[in-house]
């Protein structure tokens, strides 16, 4: 980061009531000592639907279009971008497998913003200079507050576009907070009566389902996500309840027989 002679681009992502509200981010651009040039707003922009991890890897996609269409001019041959987003920094060599195997994980899992992450691989590909992708601590310093605060006033802002990546699925009542986050369901070849939440299409073979539960009698609700085979998504419908038989892999839970209740 203390390379003179290199471009840097701060940039961050932010989403309102993350995930499904509205979002923004923004990058600044931190030139070379010897072109003598202030710091510039180089994009910003904000959506009425996406993620926080969306917006984060997006930023970094705007990052790499600019130093593609701008190396030349500055006369630049390393760049630098600088994110707070370790969902980017720790998968930015990782998804070159997650291609090679489908845009699964190495469980067999789909990975979320595979349309992104492959954006991401093109453009990075097509750069003429040296980039690295920088972790910083968000709000560390004088320019990451500012760029935070301009990602988080693009999502306020009165023209918002259309995150056509963006997948909603399909959203019921639920018992619990939707502030919680829903997490990996502990699957262990089990039978439970589950309510579905949310679904949405992870890619042509399976549906992510997000739904409550409670893994013993007595506990509370919990909000869980598996996977659905995509045969038996016309069983799927809001509002609704089932028992649903599990798989017995932990790391990659699946929904394996759906037996609808009656309607809520």
């Amino acid at each position: 980061m203390s390379d003179p002679y290199a471009l840097k681009i701060y940039t961050d992502g932010s989403s309102y009531r993350n995930p499904g509200h509205e979002a923004g981010l923004a990058g600044i651009a931190e030139f070379p000592e010897a072109l003598n040039m202030p710091d510039q707003v180089i994009f910003q922009r904000g959506y009425l639907q996406s993620t926080n991890n969306r917006m984060e890897l997006m930023g970094c996609i705007y990052a790499l279009k600019y130093i593609i269409d701008n190396s030349s001019a500055l006369k630049i041959n390393r760049a630098i971008i600088l994110s707070d987003s370790m969902y980017v920094y720790d998968h930015q060599f990782t998804c070159e497998s997650w291609k090679k195997a489908n845009w699964n994980n190495s469980a067999g899992k789909p990975i979320e913003n595979a349309d992104l992450w492959a954006e991401f691989m093109n453009l990075r590909r097509k750069t003429k200079v040296r980039v690295e992708i920088q972790w910083i601590a968000g709000k560390s310093n004088a320019i990451t507050k500012e760029v935070d605060k301009l990602a988080k006033k693009a999502a306020k802002g009165a023209m918002l576009s259309v995150d056509s990546g963006y997948k909603p699925g399909k959203v019921s009542k639920t018992q619990i907070s939707l502030a919680s986050s829903s997490q990996l369901f502990p699957a262990s070849g089990q039978q439970l009566e589950i309510r579905v939440y949310r679904y949405v299409r992870s890619n042509k073979q399976v549906y992510k389902v997000i739904f409550e539960c409670a893994l013993k009698d007595g506990q509370e609700l919990e909000k869980y996500f598996a996977y659905l085979d995509t045969e038996q998504r016309p069983l799927l419908h809001r509002h609704s309840a089932y028992i649903a038989e599990f798989n017995s892999d932990p790391k990659f839970p699946q929904i394996l027989k759906l037996h609808p209740q009656k309607r809520a």
